[in-house]
Order: structure tokens, then C-alpha cells, then sequence
């Protein structure tokens, strides 16, 4: 059982991190639902609350047919209970996924999920693309950035180094040939280093595509097959520091105060330890490296 965050405790952490000299670029942190994925909504925003996450990131739509779906776009009560949630603790909706562009999406039907991530304060929506038809990709891409505009949403593209949409490159040139201003570019950290890109190609990503990052570690080695990809992305992440990805230069890249989204899926470590503990750590483990840089003169800190 999670229990609730007074409003009072939330407050406290407020006025704390307010309190940081002024010349401290902070860094917010954020929960993605996939680092624990069996925590409801209400669950995950406690969670991220505990662990001094001033974001969470929702999982309105299911990726696998294995897990377990948060109905928040159908269900008004889990939609009250959340938004309850995120008041009572001090937590905002950083992003809501998950958008496939696949061949036979109806961008149409998607006006529930736009709604509900409106409803939620979302800011972002993220988006992959499942098609190798890029142009009919782009034209799927474009009309829900139509869409996004009525609701003060940006829709970040999240490339996938075992799909055509592979790195950075690849996304940039769709994103350039879509050139909507809901467009966003979603560095994540595992998928960076995974399609062989070096740290340094995102100082050719446009600072306006750069609204939010997704931070985790992993072996420096990579897996050789598909499926060993999807298998590691999916439940094999490490914690920040624990790992050989070069997370320091992607982060120094980064806009400053961009979120960093914790996404720290790991399979083996839910089975010895709970929730709590695994956010925790995360979160205490992305301040450390954090500090390191501060420390370093990189001018970042947690928050």
C-alpha cells in the first residue's frame, strides 16, 4: 500500500528547492510510467512525490498486450483520483504516451487521449513512428499536430534503433519535412547510444524540439539482435552511474532546465526490490550525477 503525501510535505520540498542560489540551472526530474509500470496513476504520482520528482510522465495508451492497462481516457473516477493526486502532492504531467504512427492509425481517434492529456496539464505527447512509409508517416505526424495545437500539446518524436526510424539523423529529417511548430525531438539516452549516434549530434537538433529528455544507463556494449534491443529498452535499463553510456555529454547538450524523465525499466531488480525503492534510488542516483557536473562546473542540479 503507497500511502498519500501531505500537501504540507510537498510545500516543504517546494520552498526547498526555491531556496537554491539563483545561479543554479535546475534540472527537474520525471517519473515515466515505464520505469514501474504495475503503479496506477494515483501510485505513480505519490511515487514520484516521495522521490522529490516534480513530474511524472502517464502511459495512457498500452505498448504490450502483457501490461496492465490505466484506463485514465475512459474512466472519469481514475481520471478524478489522478488529477486529485497531482494536486495533493505537488506533481504535474510532464508527457502522456504512447502515440504509434502506424499505417492504420486514425489520427482521429486520438482526441480522447489529446483530451485527457489536456485535462491532466500534460505538456507533451510522445510520439513514435511504426511505418516505413515516412511520408505517409509525416502526413499522420502532421495532422496530430494539428490536433495538439487546441490543446496546448507538443507532440516529440521518440526514434527507435530497431525501427526505420532509427536515430537522430532519420528524425530530424522527418521532423524538417513536417515543420510544425508542435514539433518536439525526445533524446532517449538507451536509444541514443543504442543506434551509434555520439552525444555530439544533438548540437544539431534545434533547441525548440529539445523540451524533454528520457535519462537512463546501460552496458556500454550493445545487444546484437532485435529482439535483444527491445528485450533491454524494455526491462534491462540500469540506474544513472551504473552503466557505460556517456549520459554527462548528452545531458551538458540538453537546453538548460530541460526535464530529465527517469525511464528505468529493470525486471530483475522489481522482483528483490519495491517500488518505492527503485524510484528512490533512481532519483538519487540522477541527482548524484547531477551534482558531479555541478560540481564540475557543468551548472546543473537536480530539482
Amino acid at each position: 500500500m503507497i500511502r498519500p503525501i501531505s500537501t504540507a510535505t510537498s510545500e516543504e520540498a517546494l520552498k526547498a528547492s526555491k531556496a537554491a542560489p539563483a545561479r543554479i540551472a535546475a534540472t527537474p526530474l520525471s517519473l515515466a510510467h515505464l520505469t514501474v509500470l504495475e503503479a496506477s496513476p494515483t501510485q505513480l504520482t505519490i511515487l514520484a512525490a516521495r522521490a522529490g520528482c516534480a513530474f511524472v510522465g502517464l502511459r495512457l495508451i498500452p505498448v504490450t498486450p502483457s501490461e496492465t492497462p490505466w484506463p485514465l481516457i475512459s474512466s472519469r473516477a481514475m481520471l478524478r483520483e489522478t488529477k486529485r493526486a497531482l494536486a495533493d502532492n505537488g506533481v504535474g504531467v510532464l508527457d502522456v504516451e504512447l502515440v504509434r504512427l502506424t499505417p492504420d492509425l486514425d489520427v482521429a481517434d486520438l482526441e480522447g487521449l489529446l483530451e485527457t492529456a489536456a485535462e491532466l496539464g500534460a505538456r507533451h505527447v510522445l510520439t513514435q513512428v511504426h511505418d516505413g512509409d515516412f511520408v505517409r508517416a509525416g502526413e499522420k505526424y502532421a495532422a496530430l499536430c494539428d490536433r495538439a495545437v487546441g490543446f496546448g500539446l507538443t507532440c516529440d518524436l521518440e526514434f527507435l534503433p530497431w525501427t526505420d526510424m532509427r536515430d537522430v539523423g532519420a528524425a530530424m529529417t522527418f521532423l524538417n519535412a513536417v515543420n510544425h511548430d508542435q514539433c518536439g525531438l525526445c533524446i532517449d539516452t538507451l536509444h541514443l547510444a543504442r543506434s551509434g549516434s555520439p552525444p555530439e549530434v544533438i548540437d544539431a537538433i534545434p533547441p525548440r524540439w529539445l523540451h524533454f529528455a528520457q535519462i537512463c544507463d546501460a552496458p556500454a556494449k550493445a545487444p546484437q539482435t532485435r529482439e535483444g534491443l527491445i528485450e533491454a529498452a524494455r526491462g534491462e535499463r540500469l540506474w544513472p552511474g551504473q552503466g557505460g553510456l556517456p549520459l554527462r555529454a548528452v545531458i551538458e547538450r540538453l537546453p538548460p532546465g530541460a526535464p530529465l524523465a527517469l525511464e528505468i525499466p529493470n525486471r530483475e531488480l522489481a522482483l528483490k526490490m519495491p517500488a518505492e525503492a527503485r524510484v528512490r534510488g533512481a532519483a538519487e542516483a540522477a541527482r548524484a550525477l547531477l551534482a558531479e557536473m555541478q560540481s564540475a562546473g557543468d551548472g546543473r542540479t537536480a530539482n
